[in-house]
Formats: C-alpha cells, sequence, structure tokens
C-alpha cells in the first residue's frame, strides 16, 4: 500500500476541492503539492485569512505530514459516477483497495 501511496494516483477529495481545487480552477488539470503551496503563499501575501489558514493546512497536511515532494501530482473530483465523493468515500475506497 506505501508503494501506491507514494506512485499511484491520489484522488483529494471534499475540503481538498472545496478550498483549492475548485475556487484556484484545478479540477480537471490537477495539481501538484507545489501547486498548493503557490497558492497557499500567494493567498497569506493578500491577507485573506481565512483562505491563508485552510490552504496552509492543506499544504503542511501533505507536505510535513504526509511527506509528499511538492513534484507529487493529485487529482481532484466532486463526483464519481454521479455520487459526491467525501472523506468517508476516500476511506472506504482505500479499504478496498486492498
Amino acid at each position: 500500500m506505501e508503494d501506491n501511496f507514494y506512485s499511484g494516483d491520489i484522488y483529494a477529495f471534499s475540503y481538498f476541492y472545496d478550498i483549492y481545487a475548485e475556487p484556484f480552477h484545478r479540477v480537471e488539470m490537477g495539481f501538484t503539492v507545489g501547486d498548493i503551496e503557490e497558492a497557499y503563499m500567494k493567498t497569506c501575501a493578500s491577507v485573506q485569512e481565512e483562505s491563508c489558514m485552510n490552504l496552509g493546512f492543506i499544504y503542511h497536511l501533505l507536505k510535513d505530514g504526509y511527506h509528499l515532494p511538492k513534484s507529487r501530482d493529485l487529482k481532484t473530483a466532486k463526483k464519481i459516477r454521479g455520487i459526491e465523493t467525501g472523506w468517508c468515500l476516500g476511506a472506504a475506497l482505500s479499504i478496498l483497495a486492498l
């Protein structure tokens, strides 16, 4: 499973979609951890406090919590086959992939 985490597809749902992917128009093209860092730095420089905190949390969770490199590709989706995604669906998919 660890090999998949570092080299397989990672889909970031729910909070990641709502806070980063949709507002920054990255839904279709995907994004990297470095893209989130860039948005985080720009948002904090423009004194958008709530967005700064949210993007900071997302970036540091991926970089420091999961130790993902800035070049790591991520994907997102609001729905899969017509069913809205969320963190619990992500957890279920992880269990099913075992």
